[in-house]
């Protein structure tokens, strides 16, 4: 061996050991580390999410003490293998790839041997050389690489586990917002159901005062029938003193409306059933007509509950039944003359022939009420409901039509000669529409619009075209 091969075999023997911080920021080996690092965050990334998904985030929200326990078992496990591996590294080393230690310095040596083992042609030590560099350079590679990869297991495992745990966090709020607002709802709900007994139980109580005065309406009604039978008015005369009409005037007074029990629900509205047994009465013992004048003129029978009455024939002339309900009451050829009847329930009612005039109907619901043949002459209807009311033959001269909801109602026969109505009462005529006034056509050609002159401005009233002819 010539000088020069002995010095650079001397150079050759001397400890070279690779330095790390020296490669490139750019070199494969990093880019390698970066995409094995993302492969094993997304790995197991995909597994939490086909577990949260299978599971199901409720279930791992139940479970998540076993979590947090199966997770710092795992850590251990992890970090215990990883510690008796790196306590017995000669010996795993040396097991598997037939060096104790990875140490390569003197690579650069054995590599001179090799290429003087080529040039000499000493092919079994130039073996044993090759064979020993690729388990040295094999053994360091593995050894390297696992202390990385050690360190991308623990960071992907806190990382993924630290998402998961802060999801099923998160989850578990919100199911604890959840069941609270569950919880306020259901509170929400007793107390309406507690508010609503109160109020039923303050209406009760209301309805308790009210049947304390059944006693004093029948002492009333004991000295109504005393005073008929001994006749103490005059002869022959159906009347009651003045002093008893002022009781039953002050009876009516006292028996304010109120909301009573239907079928276990409190009724929608504040009626009266009272002072409808009141008007029932005095319409059936056949009063003469001044007496119940100066009853009507003064009493109050507002709110009064006469659903379904039979009033056939009554005189109930200047009668106050404001909000009173009387859907489907019977009133045929009734006396209701002036009639205060604003914002009453006559749904389905019969006023077949009732006599109407000058009655205060203003916002009076007379949906599919009978009114055929009835007298409305100067009465107020100003925004009363008459959607499906049968008014043929009616006369309604004079009346106020302003506002009127008049969808489906049949007019055929009826008079409305200087019925008052409001400007579009044409245009509603001339649109046909499946809910129209039947028997447009009819008024149409009997009726014209024409207005007046006032101090509010012009007001329209229909004019029969005939007459205005002859006129």
């Amino acid at each position: 061996m010539s000088e020069d091969q002995r010095q650079e075999h001397k150079r050759g023997n001397q400890h070279w050991i690779p330095q790390l911080d020296d490669e490139p920021q750019d070199s494969p080996s990093l880019q390698v580390d970066t995409i094995s690092r993302t492969i094993i965050i997304l790995a197991i990334g995909i597994i939490l999410g086909v577990a949260v998904t299978s599971i199901g985030l409720e279930a791992l929200a139940d479970k998540l003490d076993d979590l947090v326990t199966g997770f710092i078992s795992l850590v251990v496990v992890i970090g215990i293998v990883s510690v008796w591996i790196v306590a017995n590294k000669n010996r795993i080393l040396k097991r598997i790839f037939g060096v104790s230690d990875i140490d390569l310095g003197d690579l650069k040596g054995r590599s001179f041997d090799l290429i003087n083992n080529f040039s000499e042609k000493n092919y079994g030590e130039a073996e044993k050389n090759v064979s020993y560099i690729l388990s040295k350079v094999s053994a360091w590679y593995v050894w390297f690489n696992f202390r990385r990869w050690i360190l991308i297991v623990f960071q992907a495992l806190f990382i993924g586990f630290g998402g998961l745990l802060g999801t099923i966090l998160l989850f578990r709020q919100n199911l604890l917002i959840e069941q609270q607002t569950k919880r306020l709802d259901k509170q929400n709900e007793l107390m309406e159901n507690q508010n609503e007994r109160m109020d039923q139980q303050t209406y009760l109580q209301e309805a308790d005062r009210r049947s304390a005065l059944v006693f004093r309406m029948d002492n009333t009604w004991n000295e109504v029938d005393r005073e008929l039978k001994l006749d103490v008015g005059r002869q022959r005369v159906r009347d009651l003193s003045p002093e008893l009409i002022t009781r039953i005037v002050t009876l009516c007074e006292m028996l304010r409306p109120y909301r009573y029990l239907q079928g276990g629900v409190l009724s929608k509205g504040e009626l009266s059933q009272e002072r409808g047994q009141v008007l029932i009465s005095l319409a059936n013992i056949h009063l003469d007509t001044n007496t119940m004048k100066a009853i009507f003129e003064k009493g109050n029978f507002r709110y009064a509950d006469l659903s379904g009455v039979n009033f056939r024939k009554a005189y109930l002339k200047g009668v106050s039944l404001s909000d009173a309900a009387l859907q489907q009451a019977t009133l045929q050829e009734a006396n209701l003359e002036q009639a205060l009847l604003t914002n009453a329930r006559l749904h389905q009612a019969d006023l077949v022939g009732a006599k109407l005039n000058r009655a205060n109907l203003e916002g009076t619901d007379l949906s599919r009420a009978v009114l055929e043949n009835a007298q409305l002459q100067g009465a107020n209807l100003s925004g009363a409901r008459l959607q499906g009311a049968d008014l043929r033959g009616a006369n309604l001269s004079k009346a106020d039509l302003t506002h009127v909801l008049w969808s489906g109602a049949d007019l055929r026969g009826a008079r409305l000669d200087g019925a008052i109505v409001h400007d579009t009462w044409e245009q509603a005529l001339s649109e046909p529409r499946p809910d129209s006034i039947i028997g447009r056509t009819e008024l149409m050609a009997r009726y014209a619009l024409d207005t007046l002159g006032g101090e509010d401005g012009p007001r329209f009233f229909l004019r029969e075209i005939q007459r205005f002819k002859k006129i």
